[in-house]
């Protein structure tokens, strides 16, 4: 009686045993299956993340930028003289005087001293222009040249040396004179100025570290991207050398470092708008960054924008590309 006593007892639990097992064993088949569920999910999260994470090479964004430009507008500043054009890189300042016919009486005469005197209105006022251009924060190049000699003499030689648009033409009695300068390009007004921004001491005063245009390898750049910068129908207050700063005025991207004044190249502004860039079907490759503010030739940018955005990658990228830095408007 014991024995079989003894062997039931064993015979329960060898069954319980053995039902335990198989509750282990379906545990552990369903975690695997949960794990391998889970590595699944992981692999297509990594996919789909590197799919949206496009990595693009400097021909790709440079397709980017025709297509933006091709629907985009020129950022002009208009002045009641003239014109600082920003996305063309050059400003234009115009000047008349009158066909004096009583004084000259003979008519080429007159019309070539009203010609002279309209290149002097014009340079005149290409020269109010240039004194309101803002070079770097809220310097404007009037400041710089009140307390720095050489470099009025630089921005004198610019107006002295502008280009006539053009011949010049005869309206209502007048003769009208069309002068252009360029910003950027090699004796241009940003060449005048550089030196002198490494002398200012304020917030916006950047380091001596200079990244050249075109002379960053698609490596150091990283995956490049087109960088658009949304204003949410805010007014652009450009300058020379644009700035972005978040809301404590900490200066997060400087676009001084990467000009060259022997190379006078700069990456352009441009305005476009977000139904644009989904017209052209633009959708990977592209940043946007929005802006809370802009004043002074800054735009800010809030603290969350901030820690999202990689800086120096977007200065690199502007200095890989050296084509345009866009705004959405």
């Amino acid at each position: 009686m014991k024995i079989r006593t003894i062997l039931s007892v064993i015979l329960i639990m060898l069954m319980a045993l053995n039902a335990f097992t198989q509750v282990e064993s379906s545990r552990d088949d369903k975690k695997s299956d949960r794990n391998k569920t889970r590595k699944e999910k992981k692999k297509v999260t990594k996919t789909e993340t590197t799919e949206n994470s496009v990595s693009l090479d400097k021909n790709e964004i440079m397709e980017i930028y025709e297509k933006l430009a091709s629907g985009s507008e020129e950022v002009v500043q208009e002045t009641p003289v003239g014109s600082v054009n920003w996305s063309e890189q050059f400003i234009e300042a115009r000047g008349e005087t009158v066909i004096d016919t009583v004084r000259f009486k003979n008519k080429a005469q007159a019309r070539a001293m009203a010609v002279r005197g309209a290149v002097v209105v014009a340079q005149r006022n290409l020269l109010e222009i240039i004194n309101g251009v803002k070079v770097h924060g809220e310097t404007t190049v009037e400041n710089m040249i009140t307390t720095n000699d050489y470099i009025y003499t630089r921005v004198d030689g610019i107006i002295k040396g502008a280009q006539m648009i053009g011949e010049p033409k005869e309206e209502w009695g007048m003769m009208v004179v069309t002068l252009k300068a360029p910003l950027y390009q090699e004796n241009g007004l940003a060449s005048a100025v550089y030196d002198g921004v490494k002398e200012m001491n304020d917030d916006l005063k950047s380091g001596d570290g200079m990244i050249k245009v075109g002379e960053v390898s698609q490596e150091e750049a990283g995956s490049l991207e087109t960088f658009v910068f949304e204003m949410g129908g805010k007014k652009f207050d450009p300058s020379l050398f644009p700035v972005v700063v978040d809301e404590n005025n900490n200066v997060l991207l400087d676009l001084y470092k990467i000009y060259d004044p022997k190379q006078g190249k700069f990456p352009k502004v441009l305005q476009t708008t977000r139904e644009v860039m989904n017209d052209l079907g633009i959708e990977k490759g592209v940043e946007i960054i929005d802006v809370v503010d802009s004043f002074d030739g800054k735009l800010v940018v809030s603290e969350e924008v901030k820690k999202k955005i990689n800086w120096e990658k977007v200065l690199k990228t502007a200095a890989t590309i050296g084509k345009a830095l866009m705004l959405i408007i």
